[in-house]
């Protein structure tokens, strides 16, 4: 009988996603398919697929289903069966009228411009617990649920349903409220689904994909998902999407952090899709699926790696890639089975700005990629968050994400990057301060603490105290403005820079000249009015506060990063960070496009060091990425031997325990005790 209980938090999941094998027979095959790339689960879905959408029958479905079952056991292979619960089947199209999503104009609500959306108060929800019912019989590990989402319905039963908790009729009300409404309507289902399995089987893992950086909801919601999932996993190897060069190449590892910020102790995993989205049937080329699943593995993350074609598709450069990347996982089991981060900064995720902040979007098969809007908000929040990701990938820092749901473990850190968090409450607050009081240094910038935790924007900055400043309004900048360290760093000065490039919107604050490491110039009238005049206005205050040390920096400094990466930016964070929490591995002959991690594995006295490397000729998709020779790895605290995993030998160390590496191609993996 397989159960929910798994020997440790590491998978490799397998995922077909539609059902063009061409009949049972071949059907059959895809178990020793699996078992031959070395995957030991299989998340279910093509035996009871409808195209690109899947719900259980036990009538047209069972019989298959048995004998999958017994296929996959004798292969090794767990099964966690897949349910859809965000689009109706096409020949569920005849219920439309009573089971799906309807749209302000009475139109019903198309998802992947194909499937009606689901009413999640209507009967179709019954339904579903009914599929979950019928699943008893089934030898099954546990259950996903793909979705739902959450988009207000404006069918009669919802209007009828929001009148009577909000006295207004939905056409009336703000879509705040709106939002807050189908956000409801999604977290009563989840928990309805999940009691449900546990009702069933309580063995049985049940978790869905879950938006953890797509502002869905705020930290009260998260906590309330995260009690409906025994696994937590997101869409963070889904890409691209949009042109592949806007895509930020921290993407994925910036995703699997969150997921290991959120999930305690339940396994973790990113979803990975195996072809180049939004084409099913076009694969992604090797190098990125190298690096796609090497990133999920530096991170922690289990990989779920899944393709919307027939698995023909498999064998090609990109499959054979694939199947290597999991033959990889597989050898290596025991050092991934159960590891921790050991790295002593963290890049702070806010929720509650993410759900209630201006943010822009950021597209993926579940998740609505519009972005949103929130009055008085002067800047973007993911742009910042990803600007901060970037300057610490680019200044070679290992980094955690840290969020309102694991503040009890701030203690761990040394230094703590705020990114313009602007919703932040009283309780964040407080432990911020406790933070920095007992030895941290916190890094903020832009609006970070003026908003309260429900987007309301406060007077002056919750974080005052902290910031040693005072808001009293905006500067609003050209790309032609600069300001000016009050100090330079001699490293600046020995290369003829003392002016930078000044964000184009910044903040008017008040702050105690002793304070004040930085000022903005006045505003230039244009690009070629000569010579900036002497800086003026604060802008980078820096000040002691108990046992630790503040630096904030009043305006979208990392926004500005993440749209124009101004190199000296990245360098003056990592000088900062380094000057009071040296990371704990460093790496010389590098050029800021290698992702480092450093991690701890249960039961071994060592640690685990990931290079993966991105330089790929300045395109993506990269299509071969540049071999670099000559590196280096110091890791602190010193080393007494070494071994490549990736090349399978050890490693020569040199003089003060430095690690020289062999060539890095996409990824390098190094056990170092």
């Amino acid at each position: 009988m397989q159960t929910g209980q798994v020997s440790n938090k590491h998978m490799r999941t397998a995922a077909l996603q539609c059902d063009f094998e061409g009949g049972p027979a071949r059907t059959m095959k895809v178990p020793g398919l699996w078992q031959e790339f070395g995957f030991d689960t299989e998340q279910l879905f093509h035996t009871h697929a409808e195209l690109y959408s899947a719900v259980f029958d036990a009538e047209p479905h069972g019989a298959k289903l048995k004998k999958y079952l017994a296929e996959s056991r004798r292969r090794g292979i767990r099964i966690i069966l897949y349910l859809n619960c965000h689009i109706l089947l096409a020949s569920q199209n005849r219920r439309a009228a009573e089971w799906a999503l309807v749209d302000r104009t009475g139109a019903y609500t198309k998802l992947y411009g194909t499937y009606y959306g689901c009413c999640l108060n209507s009967s179709w929800v019954e339904y579903f617990l009914g599929v979950i019912d019928s699943l008893a019989p089934f030898e099954i590990a546990g259950v996903f649920f793909d979705g739902p989402v959450s988009i207000p319905c404006f069918c009669p039963r919802c209007q009828k349903l929001f009148r009577k908790r909000h006295g207004l009729a939905m056409r009336k009300a703000a879509p705040a409220v709106l939002a807050e409404f189908a956000r409801a309507a999604r977290l009563e289902f989840l928990r309805k689904a999940y009691t449900r399995v546990k009702q069933v089987n309580p063995a049985w893992l049940a978790y869905n994909n879950m938006g953890l950086l797509h502002g869905g909801g705020g930290a009260d919601d998260m906590r309330a998902l995260l009690a409906c999932n025994d696994i937590v996993g997101t869409e963070g190897g889904f890409q691209f999407y949009g042109p592949p060069a806007q895509t930020d190449i921290w993407r994925c590892g910036l995703q699997a952090r969150t997921v290991e910020a959120v999930a305690g102790a339940r396994p973790r995993v990113i979803f990975m899709a195996g072809d180049h989205k939004p084409w099913s049937w076009y694969l992604h080329t090797p190098a990125e699926t190298r690096l796609c699943y090497a990133s999920a593995l530096a991170n922690g993350a289990s990989v779920w790696y899944g393709i919307h074609c027939a698995t023909s598709r498999l064998r090609s450069h990109a499959g054979a890639a694939a199947r290597e990347m999991v033959q990889f996982d597989r050898r290596h089991a025991a050092y991934y089975a159960d590891t921790e981060s050991a790295a002593e900064t963290a890049l702070f995720h806010s929720f509650d700005t993410a759900a209630h902040y201006t943010s822009s979007g950021e597209a993926s098969d579940l998740y609505d990629s519009s972005g949103k809007q929130c009055a008085g908000a002067a800047g973007d929040y993911m742009a910042g968050l990803n600007g901060a990701a970037g300057a610490l990938f680019r200044a070679g820092i290992p980094f955690d994400i840290a969020t309102e749901l694991n503040l009890d473990r701030l203690e761990c850190y040394r230094a703590l990057v705020l990114p313009n968090i602007a919703c932040m409450s009283e309780h964040t607050g407080r432990r911020l301060r406790e933070f920095v009081r007992a030895g941290g240094l916190l890094l903020a910038d832009g609006e970070t603490a003026l908003f309260d935790a429900q987007g309301q924007k406060r007077r002056d900055f919750l974080l005052r105290g902290l910031f040693g400043a005072r808001f009293r309004g905006y500067r609003r900048y050209q790309t032609h403005d600069y300001f000016a360290l009050s100090k330079p760093l001699d490293v600046f000065a020995a290369e003829g820079v003392d002016l930078l490039p000044a964000p184009t919107l910044a903040l008017d604050v008040a702050a105690a000249p002793a304070c004040v490491r930085g000022r903005l110039c006045p505003p230039l009238a244009g690009r070629y009015s000569g010579r900036p005049a002497a800086p003026e206005y604060p802008f980078i205050m820096a000040r002691r506060f108990g046992r630790g040390r503040v630096v904030f920096i009043a305006g979208m400094f990392f926004e500005f990063y993440r749209k124009f990466g101004i190199t000296h930016y990245d360098r003056l964070i990592g000088r900062i960070l380094a000057g009071h929490a040296r990371p704990p591995v460093a790496l010389s002959g590098g050029n800021g496009a290698i992702e480092i991690t450093i991690r701890r594995c249960a039961g071994r006295a060592g640690r685990l060091i990931h290079l993966v490397n991105y330089n790929g000729g300045m395109t993506r998709p990269i299509q071969r990425v540049a071999e670099i020779r000559g590196l280096e790895l110091r890791v602190r605290g010193g080393v007494r031997r070494a071994r490549s995993l990736t090349a399978g030998r050890a490693l020569r160390v040199g003089c003060g325990g430095v690690i020289k590496l062999p060539p890095l191609r996409e990824f390098e993996a190094v056990w170092a005790e």
